[in-house]
């Protein structure tokens, strides 16, 4: 993805937008005297990933979070590629990303795995219909197939939830 000038940013400008949020990473001048070097981009955007979604979180704190909602999605809007590939694009790299952080939680019970599932399911929804925006009918039907594995893993989740509340008994 690019910001509008046809190339992705640097290393060095995604930290620099890390320090603008306070929120770069401390990195020894000594032995990085040019900055960033370009193989932490990713992780560096994985970082303003993270700060900016931490900023939104913040910012939805108040009473009208639906309007608050609102104004991000609007933002979002204005800032990626109005073509339905672009958006969908994005989108299925935002679900990919929500399950593999899903997965990495630290957490137990049924509720951890059925999510991941609904993400999975989610990211595979999306990607079978970029596929069909683009014309690619294998790789939707690949990704209908995922995600009717997901929805089925989702389903047996929700059951043995409701089974651990005891909601099922009687």
């Amino acid at each position: 993805m690019n910001h509008g000038s046809g190339r992705p940013a640097s290393s060095q400008q995604v930290y620099e937008a890390l320090g603008a949020l306070g929120a770069a990473p401390l990195l020894d001048p000594q032995l990085r005297p040019d900055g960033p070097l370009p193989e932490y981009r990713l992780p560096l955007l994985g970082a303003l990933l993270a700060t900016t979604e931490l900023e939104i979180t913040t910012a939805l704190d108040g009473d009208d979070r639906q309007s608050a909602l609102g104004r991000v999605a609007l933002g979002w809007d204005e800032s990626i590629d109005r073509d339905p590939p672009s958006a969908l694009g994005v989108l299925v790299a935002r679900m990919d990303n929500t399950s593999l952080q899903i997965a990495s939680l630290d957490v137990a019970g049924v509720g951890h795995i059925t999510a991941w599932a609904a993400a999975r399911m989610t990211s595979d929804l999306l990607r079978a219909l970029l596929s069909l925006q683009l014309g690619d009918r294998s790789r939707a039907v690949m990704a209908l197939e995922a995600a009717e594995e997901s929805a089925r893993n989702v389903v047996a989740g929700i059951r043995e939830a409701r089974a651990a509340t005891g909601e099922d008994e009687g």
